[in-house]
């Protein structure tokens, strides 16, 4: 083989190596832009719904931690607690839809508990049952669009799929570029 054939040889090799190149960095782009767009893609309805139903649970366990703690603290028989006088007894009474807070009153001593704020985790627990069953109406009432959004295992497994994808597209012109140094190392004598 001449000289100036391997010279054209080489220069194809690489020129093909770099069209290759080109090729996988519009697929990434492509990719990387589809990525972004499954990402951004409206919610489903059902997936909305599953979301408020979250939240219904997580006000729930709150408000049953608060009134455990609550209980424990006015009823409970704990070692600290060596003072017969001690708020033990199940007179009196308690709102169950305010939280009670320690707060200094002008005429009153330090830590008096004063009810005043309204326990929304109390009353979503309470109430649970009856949103519960609002909740689906609601949304598909006043947000009707999201019939038409992705559901999020779909999204899960499209941006799993692409992701995969990116991972091999990028690899391959990670192996391009190393295949078009190597060429360069061989033809400088440096290979």
């Amino acid at each position: 083989m001449s000289h100036q054939t391997a010279i054209a040889s080489f220069a194809s090799t690489i020129e093909s190596i770099r069209n290759e190149i080109t090729t996988v960095e519009g697929q990434i782009t492509t990719l990387e832009y589809e990525r972004n767009d499954v990402a951004a893609a409206p919610p489903h309805t059902d997936d909305i719904i599953a979301v408020y139903i979250r939240g219904l649970a997580e006000s729930a366990r709150t408000f049953k931690t608060q009134l455990t703690a609550q209980l424990r603290a006015r009823y409970g028989r704990h070692e600290k607690y060596s003072n017969l006088d001690a708020p033990n007894n199940a007179k009196g009474s308690l709102q169950i839809l305010t939280l009670e807070k320690q707060q200094q009153q002008p005429g009153f001593g330090a830590g008096r508990q004063i009810s005043t704020e309204l326990n929304i985790a109390a009353l979503t627990c309470l109430l649970a049952d009856r949103i519960e069953v609002m909740i689906p109406d609601l949304v598909r009432e006043l947000f009707p669009e999201a019939d038409a959004g992705m559901r999020q295992a779909d999204r899960d497994a499209a941006l799993a799929k692409i992701d995969r994808e990116l991972a091999e597209l990028k690899q391959r012109k990670s192996q391009l570029v190393e295949d078009i140094n190597a060429a360069r190392r061989a033809v400088n004598g440096q290979g």
